[in-house]
Protein backbone atom coordinates (compact mmCIF):
# COMPACT_ATOMS: atom_id res chain seq x y z
CA UNK A 1 0.00 0.00 0.00
CA UNK A 2 1.56 3.11 -1.35
CA UNK A 3 0.68 7.15 0.07
CA UNK A 4 -1.52 9.47 -2.44
CA UNK A 5 1.48 11.64 -3.11
CA UNK A 6 3.06 8.65 -4.23
CA UNK A 7 0.64 7.41 -5.94
CA UNK A 8 0.04 10.82 -8.12
CA UNK A 9 3.58 10.22 -8.63
CA UNK A 10 3.61 7.22 -10.65
CA UNK A 11 0.47 8.46 -12.67
CA UNK A 12 2.66 11.63 -13.47
CA UNK A 13 5.73 9.83 -14.22
CA UNK A 14 5.22 6.64 -15.58
CA UNK A 15 5.95 6.01 -19.18
CA UNK A 16 3.34 6.73 -21.87
CA UNK A 17 3.45 6.49 -25.47
CA UNK A 18 2.91 10.04 -27.99
CA UNK A 19 -0.50 9.31 -29.56
CA UNK A 20 -0.30 9.22 -33.23
CA UNK A 21 -1.35 12.20 -35.29
CA UNK A 22 -4.37 12.62 -37.31
CA UNK A 23 -5.97 15.50 -39.00
CA UNK A 24 -9.09 16.64 -38.16
CA UNK A 25 -11.65 19.83 -39.41
CA UNK A 26 -12.14 22.60 -37.19
CA UNK A 27 -15.58 21.64 -36.12
CA UNK A 28 -14.88 18.19 -35.08
CA UNK A 29 -11.48 19.77 -33.16
CA UNK A 30 -12.71 20.89 -29.75
CA UNK A 31 -10.91 18.95 -26.79
CA UNK A 32 -8.00 17.85 -29.05
CA UNK A 33 -4.37 18.47 -28.50
CA UNK A 34 -2.50 20.23 -30.85
CA UNK A 35 0.31 18.79 -32.09
CA UNK A 36 2.38 21.94 -34.02
CA UNK A 37 2.51 25.58 -32.22
CA UNK A 38 -0.11 27.65 -34.69
CA UNK A 39 1.01 31.38 -35.41
CA UNK A 40 -1.03 34.23 -36.88
CA UNK A 41 -1.44 33.83 -40.40
CA UNK A 42 -1.98 37.59 -40.90
CA UNK A 43 -2.89 41.01 -39.09
CA UNK A 44 -6.35 40.59 -37.04
CA UNK A 45 -8.27 43.16 -38.07
CA UNK A 46 -6.37 42.93 -41.23
CA UNK A 47 -7.86 46.59 -42.32
CA UNK A 48 -8.86 49.83 -39.65
CA UNK A 49 -11.63 49.34 -38.08
CA UNK A 50 -14.45 51.98 -36.62
CA UNK A 51 -15.48 50.26 -32.77
CA UNK A 52 -18.64 53.09 -33.05
CA UNK A 53 -21.31 53.84 -35.01
CA UNK A 54 -20.94 57.31 -35.62
CA UNK A 55 -19.00 59.15 -38.26
CA UNK A 56 -15.52 59.09 -39.15
CA UNK A 57 -13.96 62.48 -39.99
CA UNK A 58 -10.27 64.39 -41.54
CA UNK A 59 -9.15 66.85 -39.48
CA UNK A 60 -6.96 68.81 -38.52
CA UNK A 61 -5.68 70.47 -34.87
CA UNK A 62 -7.96 74.03 -34.45
CA UNK A 63 -10.02 72.65 -37.30
CA UNK A 64 -14.28 74.25 -37.05
CA UNK A 65 -16.59 71.67 -35.72
CA UNK A 66 -18.39 71.55 -39.45
CA UNK A 67 -18.03 68.98 -41.85
CA UNK A 68 -19.18 67.53 -44.63
CA UNK A 69 -20.28 64.14 -44.95
CA UNK A 70 -19.78 62.17 -48.53
CA UNK A 71 -20.96 58.90 -47.51
CA UNK A 72 -22.04 56.17 -45.64
CA UNK A 73 -19.96 53.27 -44.50
CA UNK A 74 -21.24 49.98 -43.21
CA UNK A 75 -19.69 46.55 -41.97
CA UNK A 76 -18.49 44.61 -44.83
CA UNK A 77 -18.66 47.23 -47.51
CA UNK A 78 -15.79 46.97 -50.09
CA UNK A 79 -16.67 50.64 -51.56
CA UNK A 80 -13.05 52.76 -51.69
CA UNK A 81 -13.86 56.02 -49.91
CA UNK A 82 -11.55 58.49 -49.22
CA UNK A 83 -12.06 61.91 -47.11
CA UNK A 84 -10.43 65.21 -47.92
CA UNK A 85 -9.60 67.33 -44.88
CA UNK A 86 -13.31 68.85 -43.28
CA UNK A 87 -15.30 65.71 -44.95
CA UNK A 88 -16.89 62.84 -42.87
CA UNK A 89 -18.97 59.68 -43.99
CA UNK A 90 -21.07 57.90 -41.54
CA UNK A 91 -19.99 54.87 -40.39
CA UNK A 92 -20.99 52.02 -38.21
CA UNK A 93 -19.35 49.73 -35.95
CA UNK A 94 -17.05 47.32 -37.91
CA UNK A 95 -16.87 49.08 -41.05
CA UNK A 96 -13.60 49.78 -42.62
CA UNK A 97 -12.38 52.74 -42.14
CA UNK A 98 -11.79 55.47 -45.19
CA UNK A 99 -8.54 56.44 -46.81
CA UNK A 100 -7.85 59.84 -44.77
CA UNK A 101 -9.92 59.26 -42.03
CA UNK A 102 -8.17 60.05 -38.19
CA UNK A 103 -10.74 59.52 -35.85
CA UNK A 104 -14.46 58.71 -35.65
CA UNK A 105 -16.87 60.26 -33.78
CA UNK A 106 -19.87 59.11 -31.80
CA UNK A 107 -23.15 59.41 -32.94
CA UNK A 108 -24.15 60.47 -29.34
CA UNK A 109 -21.87 63.43 -29.82
CA UNK A 110 -22.70 64.87 -33.48
CA UNK A 111 -25.97 65.74 -35.27
CA UNK A 112 -26.79 65.69 -39.02
CA UNK A 113 -28.69 67.77 -41.11
CA UNK A 114 -28.73 66.99 -44.68
CA UNK A 115 -25.25 66.38 -45.57
CA UNK A 116 -23.68 68.79 -42.89
CA UNK A 117 -22.34 67.10 -39.76
CA UNK A 118 -21.76 69.31 -36.34
CA UNK A 119 -19.94 68.06 -33.82
CA UNK A 120 -19.14 68.92 -30.37
CA UNK A 121 -15.56 69.07 -30.03
CA UNK A 122 -12.79 67.81 -31.95
CA UNK A 123 -11.78 64.04 -30.82
CA UNK A 124 -8.13 62.55 -30.19
CA UNK A 125 -6.02 61.36 -33.09
CA UNK A 126 -7.35 57.52 -33.86
CA UNK A 127 -10.04 58.22 -31.22
CA UNK A 128 -12.57 54.80 -31.02
CA UNK A 129 -10.75 53.41 -34.52
CA UNK A 130 -9.49 49.46 -33.81
CA UNK A 131 -5.92 49.48 -36.00
CA UNK A 132 -4.70 46.98 -38.20
CA UNK A 133 -3.08 44.06 -36.17
CA UNK A 134 -4.33 45.81 -32.81
CA UNK A 135 -5.79 42.16 -32.07
CA UNK A 136 -3.50 39.95 -33.15
CA UNK A 137 -0.33 40.68 -34.96
CA UNK A 138 1.21 38.25 -37.93
CA UNK A 139 3.35 35.39 -37.04
CA UNK A 140 2.50 35.99 -33.49
CA UNK A 141 1.90 32.50 -31.14
CA UNK A 142 -1.63 31.73 -31.26
CA UNK A 143 -1.35 28.31 -29.26
CA UNK A 144 1.53 26.21 -28.23
CA UNK A 145 1.62 22.45 -29.00
CA UNK A 146 0.08 20.17 -26.29
CA UNK A 147 -2.38 22.64 -26.01
CA UNK A 148 -6.03 21.27 -25.47
CA UNK A 149 -8.65 23.28 -27.91
CA UNK A 150 -11.43 24.75 -26.44
CA UNK A 151 -14.47 26.61 -27.94
CA UNK A 152 -12.79 29.92 -27.24
CA UNK A 153 -9.68 28.71 -28.91
CA UNK A 154 -11.59 27.14 -32.00
CA UNK A 155 -13.46 31.00 -32.14
CA UNK A 156 -9.79 32.45 -32.52
CA UNK A 157 -8.52 29.74 -35.02
CA UNK A 158 -11.71 30.02 -37.48
CA UNK A 159 -11.92 33.88 -37.44
CA UNK A 160 -8.41 33.25 -39.10
CA UNK A 161 -9.36 30.88 -41.84
CA UNK A 162 -8.23 27.68 -40.24
CA UNK A 163 -10.33 24.88 -41.58
CA UNK A 164 -7.96 22.17 -39.88
CA UNK A 165 -5.77 21.65 -36.91
CA UNK A 166 -2.80 18.68 -36.86
CA UNK A 167 -4.00 16.79 -33.17
CA UNK A 168 -3.42 14.02 -31.34
CA UNK A 169 -5.79 10.86 -31.26
CA UNK A 170 -7.52 10.82 -28.61
CA UNK A 171 -7.13 7.61 -26.42
CA UNK A 172 -9.83 4.75 -26.57
CA UNK A 173 -11.38 3.95 -23.26
CA UNK A 174 -13.54 0.82 -22.30
CA UNK A 175 -15.13 0.58 -19.26
CA UNK A 176 -16.03 -2.94 -17.38
CA UNK A 177 -18.80 -3.30 -14.55
CA UNK A 178 -18.43 -6.15 -12.02
CA UNK A 179 -20.99 -7.57 -9.45
CA UNK A 180 -23.67 -10.05 -9.17
CA UNK A 181 -26.03 -6.93 -7.68
CA UNK A 182 -25.66 -4.85 -10.71
CA UNK A 183 -29.16 -4.83 -12.74
CA UNK A 184 -30.23 -2.21 -15.76
CA UNK A 185 -32.79 0.03 -14.45
CA UNK A 186 -35.32 -1.32 -17.36
CA UNK A 187 -36.49 -3.68 -14.53
CA UNK A 188 -37.95 -3.34 -10.82
CA UNK A 189 -34.95 -4.52 -8.13
CA UNK A 190 -35.06 -7.62 -6.74
CA UNK A 191 -33.84 -8.92 -2.89
CA UNK A 192 -30.02 -7.87 -2.81
CA UNK A 193 -29.90 -6.48 -5.98
CA UNK A 194 -29.05 -2.45 -6.79
CA UNK A 195 -29.28 -0.48 -9.82
CA UNK A 196 -25.77 -0.15 -12.02
CA UNK A 197 -24.97 3.66 -12.25
CA UNK A 198 -21.04 3.76 -12.30
CA UNK A 199 -20.75 2.95 -16.44
CA UNK A 200 -22.78 6.31 -16.32
CA UNK A 201 -20.83 8.50 -14.24
CA UNK A 202 -17.26 7.34 -15.50
CA UNK A 203 -18.73 7.86 -18.43
CA UNK A 204 -20.64 11.10 -17.94
CA UNK A 205 -16.63 12.27 -16.19
CA UNK A 206 -15.09 10.86 -19.50
CA UNK A 207 -17.37 12.70 -22.00
CA UNK A 208 -17.31 16.01 -19.91
CA UNK A 209 -13.39 16.48 -20.92
CA UNK A 210 -13.61 15.40 -24.39
CA UNK A 211 -12.99 11.54 -24.32
CA UNK A 212 -15.78 8.73 -26.17
CA UNK A 213 -16.04 5.56 -24.18
CA UNK A 214 -15.23 3.17 -26.94
CA UNK A 215 -17.28 0.04 -25.00
CA UNK A 216 -18.96 -0.75 -21.58
CA UNK A 217 -18.88 -4.50 -20.68
CA UNK A 218 -20.67 -5.80 -17.77
CA UNK A 219 -19.52 -8.96 -16.25
CA UNK A 220 -20.60 -11.38 -13.39
CA UNK A 221 -18.80 -12.20 -9.66
CA UNK A 222 -17.18 -14.79 -12.01
CA UNK A 223 -13.47 -15.40 -12.45
CA UNK A 224 -13.34 -16.99 -15.84
CA UNK A 225 -16.18 -14.38 -16.76
CA UNK A 226 -14.22 -11.13 -15.43
CA UNK A 227 -10.65 -12.28 -16.64
CA UNK A 228 -12.30 -12.55 -20.01
CA UNK A 229 -14.12 -9.11 -19.96
CA UNK A 230 -10.69 -7.80 -18.86
CA UNK A 231 -9.16 -9.52 -21.72
CA UNK A 232 -11.53 -8.04 -24.10
CA UNK A 233 -11.03 -4.57 -22.68
CA UNK A 234 -7.47 -4.16 -22.74
CA UNK A 235 -6.77 -5.78 -26.23
CA UNK A 236 -9.51 -2.97 -28.04
CA UNK A 237 -8.49 -0.31 -25.59
CA UNK A 238 -5.39 2.43 -24.88
CA UNK A 239 -7.12 2.29 -21.21
CA UNK A 240 -9.36 0.21 -19.54
CA UNK A 241 -11.60 1.63 -16.20
CA UNK A 242 -13.07 -1.31 -14.36
CA UNK A 243 -15.42 -0.69 -11.55
CA UNK A 244 -15.48 -2.89 -8.47
CA UNK A 245 -14.28 -6.14 -7.87
CA UNK A 246 -10.59 -4.61 -6.83
CA UNK A 247 -10.98 -5.74 -3.08
CA UNK A 248 -10.00 -8.89 -1.29
CA UNK A 249 -13.56 -10.64 -0.80
CA UNK A 250 -14.55 -14.14 -1.58
CA UNK A 251 -16.33 -12.51 -5.11
CA UNK A 252 -13.21 -10.00 -6.31
CA UNK A 253 -11.64 -11.31 -9.05
CA UNK A 254 -10.27 -8.25 -10.55
CA UNK A 255 -6.88 -8.46 -9.19
CA UNK A 256 -6.46 -12.30 -9.26
CA UNK A 257 -7.80 -11.73 -13.18
CA UNK A 258 -4.84 -8.63 -14.23
CA UNK A 259 -1.99 -10.95 -12.74
CA UNK A 260 -3.26 -13.71 -14.93
CA UNK A 261 -3.69 -11.92 -17.79
CA UNK A 262 0.33 -10.40 -17.36
CA UNK A 263 -0.30 -6.73 -16.33
CA UNK A 264 2.05 -5.16 -14.61
CA UNK A 265 0.95 -3.81 -11.07
CA UNK A 266 2.52 -0.06 -10.83
CA UNK A 267 0.44 0.33 -7.52
CA UNK A 268 -2.03 -1.50 -5.62
CA UNK A 269 -4.12 0.03 -2.51
CA UNK A 270 -3.76 3.53 -1.55
CA UNK A 271 -3.84 4.99 1.63
CA UNK A 272 -6.91 7.19 1.06
CA UNK A 273 -10.72 7.14 1.71
CA UNK A 274 -12.45 6.87 -0.44
CA UNK A 275 -10.79 4.94 -2.22
CA UNK A 276 -8.14 2.65 -0.66
CA UNK A 277 -9.03 -0.43 -2.96
CA UNK A 278 -7.70 1.23 -6.57
CA UNK A 279 -5.28 -0.56 -8.90
CA UNK A 280 -3.39 0.71 -11.46
CA UNK A 281 -1.18 -1.18 -14.31
CA UNK A 282 -0.33 -1.54 -17.94
CA UNK A 283 0.42 -4.35 -20.41
CA UNK A 284 1.88 -3.12 -23.89
CA UNK A 285 1.30 -0.11 -22.85
CA UNK A 286 -2.29 -0.51 -22.72
CA UNK A 287 -2.94 0.96 -19.17
CA UNK A 288 -5.77 0.12 -16.70
CA UNK A 289 -7.70 1.28 -13.41
CA UNK A 290 -9.45 -0.43 -10.96
CA UNK A 291 -11.41 1.60 -9.33
CA UNK A 292 -13.45 0.96 -6.45
CA UNK A 293 -17.44 -0.47 -6.63
CA UNK A 294 -18.67 2.81 -4.58
CA UNK A 295 -19.91 5.79 -7.32
CA UNK A 296 -18.24 8.17 -5.14
CA UNK A 297 -15.01 6.64 -4.53
CA UNK A 298 -15.02 5.63 -8.35
CA UNK A 299 -15.58 9.43 -9.01
CA UNK A 300 -13.08 10.84 -6.26
CA UNK A 301 -10.39 8.49 -7.90
CA UNK A 302 -11.38 8.94 -11.44
CA UNK A 303 -10.50 13.22 -10.49
CA UNK A 304 -7.14 12.09 -8.54
CA UNK A 305 -5.95 9.66 -10.81
CA UNK A 306 -7.60 8.93 -14.33
CA UNK A 307 -8.19 12.47 -15.68
CA UNK A 308 -4.08 13.56 -14.81
CA UNK A 309 -3.48 10.42 -16.62
CA UNK A 310 -5.99 11.14 -19.50
CA UNK A 311 -4.32 14.62 -20.15
CA UNK A 312 -0.72 13.01 -20.29
CA UNK A 313 -2.05 10.48 -22.85
CA UNK A 314 -3.11 13.24 -25.30
CA UNK A 315 0.17 15.02 -24.57
CA UNK A 316 -1.83 18.30 -22.87
CA UNK A 317 1.01 20.45 -21.59
CA UNK A 318 -1.30 22.79 -19.26
CA UNK A 319 -3.23 20.61 -16.91
CA UNK A 320 -2.58 20.68 -13.52
CA UNK A 321 -5.07 19.60 -10.44
CA UNK A 322 -5.79 21.92 -7.83
CA UNK A 323 -6.70 21.33 -3.82
CA UNK A 324 -8.08 23.95 -1.64
CA UNK A 325 -8.54 23.73 2.17
CA UNK A 326 -11.62 24.26 3.76
CA UNK A 327 -13.34 23.40 7.67
CA UNK A 328 -15.88 20.68 7.82
CA UNK A 329 -19.50 21.22 8.80
CA UNK A 330 -18.96 18.10 10.98
CA UNK A 331 -16.33 15.70 12.10
CA UNK A 332 -15.83 12.69 10.67
CA UNK A 333 -14.56 9.12 11.99
CA UNK A 334 -12.36 6.44 10.90
CA UNK A 335 -15.01 4.53 9.82
CA UNK A 336 -16.49 7.18 7.18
Amino acid sequence: MIGVEEARRIVAEIDVRLPKVQVVSLELASGYTLVKNLYCPFDLPSFAQSIMDGYAINYHENDPLEFEVIAEIQAGSKAAVTLNQGQAARIFTGAPIPSGANAVVMQERARQLGSQLHIEHLPKPNQHIRAIGADLKKEQLLFESGFQLNASSLGVLKSLGFKEVEVYQKPKVSIVVTGDELVSEDRPLQKGEIYESNSTVLKAALESNGIAVQKVIAVRDDFDATREALQEAINSSDLTLVSGGISVGAYDFVYRSLQELGVQTYFYKVKQKPGKPMFFGGLNQNYLFALPGNPGSALTCFYMYVLPFLMRMQNISEFESSSISLALEQSINNTT
